[in-house]
């Protein structure tokens, strides 16, 4: 798929609606974010970082020089069929 410079998150309600993306996210969505999450959903591909909720500095890896703000990238993706359960194993 590639590196597709996507940052994720904040669009609570098109969030709900797909099952693409982990919902405890610390970034704020832009426009490559927003096609990745379309671009998935079409084709059943799961974006995930993480589906648990984790403390903010444990959310993020990543820091832009200019304004020292840490950043969640790095996500995986997977085939639909491969989505773990959330609650964890059985």
């Amino acid at each position: 798929m590639g590196d597709l410079n996507a940052r994720m998150g904040g669009n609570q309600q098109q969030l709900s609606s797909t099952n693409s993306v982990e919902p405890f996210i610390a970034d704020v969505e832009y426009e490559n974010g927003a096609r990745l999450v379309d671009l998935c959903e079409i084709n059943n591909i799961i974006v995930s970082n993480t589906f648990f909720q984790q403390k903010l500095l444990h959310q993020t890896s990543w820091m832009r020089p200019g304004n020292k703000i840490w950043h969640m990238i790095d996500y995986t993706r997977a085939s639909g069929a491969a989505q773990v359960d959330q609650n964890g194993p059985p």
